[in-house]
């Protein structure tokens, strides 16, 4: 994370007007990770300042809309990624008896061994390879399916699951 305050040496290069914006959009914002927002929004600002942008008739107006957008956008991905993760103490499905996944998931062991080497693995996989991945599950193995909805063709989706297949033997699987 980018700290946004004065010691952080992107900082400086923010002038004064464009700080108290900054602060202002993040203030409106309701959120528990203010600082994260902040961060967000001065590496949001900093890209606007390197890009070459055509001269705004109000450069002030400009950037308060365009800090607030990626406030906005960043606020929805956050949202987006607790939608996507799971507590290990929820249920799996909502009857009342069903299992948590602490309960399903092996712990100790080589088991803990075999699925450290598959988080590994994992964060091998290009971004691609991955949603192939969770689309084959979703699938059920059905390459001419996965291939249908990523908009590929069939040979694109053997290629890459061949080379899902080499990420997962260089790791033991």
């Amino acid at each position: 994370m980018v700290s946004p305050g004065p010691g952080n040496p992107w900082f400086r290069n923010v002038e004064s007007w464009e700080r108290e914006i900054l602060k202002s959009v993040a203030q409106r914002i309701d959120t528990g990770e203010r600082d994260e927002l902040e961060a967000e929004l001065l590496l949001e600002l900093l890209r606007l300042k390197s890009r070459s942008l055509p001269r705004a008739r109000n450069p002030k107006a400009f950037l308060r809309s365009a800090l607030r957008n990626r406030a906005v956008d960043w606020i929805q991905e956050q949202q987006a990624e607790q939608k996507r993760t799971t507590s290990l103490d929820q249920p799996i499905d909502p009857s009342p008896d069903a299992p948590t996944l602490q309960d399903v998931l092996p712990a100790g062991g080589a088991e803990l061994d075999s699925q450290i080497a598959f988080i590994r693995a994992w964060n091998e996989l290009d971004p691609e390879l991955r949603a192939m991945w969770k689309l084959l599950l979703e699938e059920r193995g059905n390459q001419a399916a996965v291939a249908k909805r990523l908009g590929k063709h069939r040979n694109t989706v053997r290629l890459w699951l061949r080379r899902i297949q080499q990420i997962l033997s260089r790791h033991g699987f």
